[in-house]
C-alpha cells in the first residue's frame, strides 16, 4: 500500500534540470570526482550478507580511500525496510534487490536514474543483454533504476542413479530431451510414485514454471496468461492432482528435507542457487546430483540481482563507482553459480570449465548460460506482487475443484482486473507516455 500511495503521487513527477553549458559539465565533472579525496563510508542494503566480501576487498584495494559496510534484512521483510527508508530519505548508498521485489519500485520517485549523467550506465548498453537490460528499466522504459548484475535460471536437478533404476536416460540432454514430452513426462511421475519417490514438490508447480516464463502484463496491461499453452499446463496439474503425483512437500520444511534425505526426491525444480540448498540439506549427497533444463521445453527465470542507488544518498559518485566495478569488472574475474549480465564475463574459459563437486563433476555454467540465453525476462510491473497472489489463489482452487482450465484462466482475469482496477487503470496511462 505504502508503494502504491507513492505511485500514485509521483507518476508524471519530472526529474531535475541537466547542466547544459560546457562550464557547467566541466564543474559538475570535477564535483564528481572529488569524492576520490576524501574518506567515505559507503552503506550497503542486502537481502543476503555473504560474497560481498570478495568485491569489497577487491574494490577497497584500488579505492583506498573508501569502506562498505553491509547491512542484511530478512528476504521477506526487507521491501518494507527499503520503502519506509526512501519515503524517510533515510537511506544507504546502495540498495540491493531480488527482481522479483523490483517490480514494487520501478516507478517510485527516490531512486537514481542511471542512464543520466553522472552515471556512464549507457556506455555498457551494447554489452549487456536486451532482457537483462529491461528489468532495471522504469516501467514506461525511459528511465534506468536498476542496474542488473546477474541472474538464477531455474533447472531441473536430478539424481542419475535413482533414474538408471526405472531405465530412464541419465545424460542431462537425454533426459531433457526425453521429458519434453508431457506424456513421458507423467509417465515418469506414475512410476516414481510406486516407489513413493517424486518429481516435483506441489501440484501447480509445473502451470507455475510456466507462468514464470510469460510474465503477468503485457506493455497495455493486458493479463497474458490466458493462452493454450497455459491451459494444457493447468490440464496436466488437474492429473496430478487426481493422481496424487505430488507429495505437497516443502523443501524448505522438515517434510520434504526429511523426503529428501531418504531419497525420495528424485528430481526438483530450482533456481541455480539449488546447487548450494542440495549441500545444505544433504551433504552427503554430493556428487550424486546432476542438472538439466525444465521439462516441456519450458525455459523460465527464477530470479535477478540488481543494485540501485537511493537520491538521497550523501555518496552517489562513489556508490556508482562500487556498482560499476561490481558488473563490469569483478565479474571479470570470473562468476559462478548465476549467469552474469555482462556479456563478456560469460565467456571467461575458467568459468565455463569449472566442475561442480555436488553435481557429478558437471561444467554446469554452461548449462546455466545455454538456458539463459533462451530466456525473454518478462515484464515487470509495480502491482505484479498483488497479481500473483490472486493468480496463486484461485489457480490452486481451481485445479483441487477440477474446474475447466478455460474458466480458471478466465475467472483469474475477471478477479485480477476487479481487484486492481484502479492501479492497472493508471499504469495503461503511464505506460503509454512518450
Amino acid at each position: 500500500m505504502v508503494a502504491l500511495i507513492a505511485l500514485f503521487l509521483c507518476i508524471g513527477c519530472v526529474g531535475g534540470s541537466q547542466v547544459d553549458d560546457e562550464i557547467g559539465q566541466e564543474l559538475e565533472h570535477e564535483s564528481s570526482q572529488s569524492w576520490r579525496e576524501e574518506d567515505v563510508q559507503l552503506t550497503l542494503w542486502s537481502f543476503y550478507d555473504s560474497g560481498w566480501e570478495y568485491s569489497i576487498s577487491d574494490f577497497t584495494e584500488v579505492y583506498t580511500n573508501v569502506s562498505i559496510e553491509v547491512e542484511a534484512f530478512p528476504y521477506d521483510s526487507y521491501t518494507d525496510t527499503y520503502l519506509h527508508a526512501l519515503l524517510s530519505r533515510s537511506v544507504p548508498d546502495i540498495m540491493v534487490f531480488d527482481s522479483t521485489h523490483f517490480a514494487k519500485f520501478i516507478d517510485l520517485e527516490g531512486l537514481e536514474n542511471l542512464a543520466e549523467p553522472p552515471y556512464t550506465l549507457t556506455e555498457y548498453e551494447q554489452d549487456i543483454d536486451e532482457s537483462f537490460w529491461s528489468i532495471g528499466q522504469s516501467f514506461n522504459q525511459q528511465k534506468m533504476y536498476g542496474l542488473p548484475i546477474s541472474a538464477s535460471p531455474i533447472v531441473t536437478f536430478y539424481r542419475p542413479d535413482l533414474l538408471e533404476e526405472y531405465g530412464y536416460p541419465t545424460e542431462p540432454e537425454d533426459l531433457a530431451e526425453y521429458m519434453s514430452s508431457p506424456e513421458q513426462w507423467l509417465e515418469m511421475a506414475r512410476t516414481l510414485k510406486q516407489d513413493g519417490r517424486w518429481m516435483m514438490q506441489w501440484v501447480t508447480e509445473i502451470v507455475n514454471l510456466a507462468a514464470k516464463d510469460v510474465g503477468l502484463f503485457d506493455q497495455e496491461m493486458n493479463f497474458l496468461r490466458m493462452d493454450q499453452d497455459m491451459q494444457e499446463m493447468i490440464e496436466l496439474a488437474k492429473v496430478i492432482n487426481q493422481e496424487g503425483l505430488s507429495p505437497g512437500y516443502n523443501l524448505y520444511e522438515s517434510n520434504g528435507q526429511d523426503a529428501f534425505r531418504d531419497d525420495r526426491f528424485a528430481m526438483f525444480y530450482q533456481g541455480s542457487w539449488g546447487e548450494y540448498q542440495i549441500g545444505d540439506i544433504a551433504p552427503e549427497q554430493k556428487g550424486k546430483w546432476k542438472a538439466t533444463r525444465l521439462p516441456l521445453d519450458l525455459y523460465a527465470l527464477d530470479s535477478s540481482t540488481i543494485l540501485a542507488i537511493p537520491s538521497a544518498s550523501e555518496h552517489k559518485q562513489a556508490a556508482w563507482a562500487f556498482m560499476e566495478y561490481v558488473a563490469f569488472e569483478h565479474s571479470m574475474h570470473g562468476t559462478y553459480g548465476v549467469v552474469p549480465s555482462y556479456m563478456p564475463a560469460q565467456a571467461i574459459p575458467e568459468t565455463l570449465e569449472q566442475q561442480s563437486e555436488i553435481l557429478s563433476g558437471q561444467q554446469i555454467q554452461r548449462l546455466y548460460q545455454d538456458i539463459m540465453e533462451n530466456i525473454e525476462m518478462p515484464r515487470l510491473t509495480p502491482i505484479d506482487e498483488q497479481a500473483e497472489r490472486i493468480w496463486h489463489d484461485y489457480l490452486g482452487q481451481g485445479v483441487a475443484w477440477d474446474i475447466d482450465s478455460e474458466e480458471i484462466m478466465e475467472e483469474i482475469r475477471v478477479r485480477i482486473e476487479d481487484e486492481l482496477s484502479r492501479e492497472m487503470s493508471i499504469l495503461r496511462r503511464h505506460g503509454n507516455l512518450d
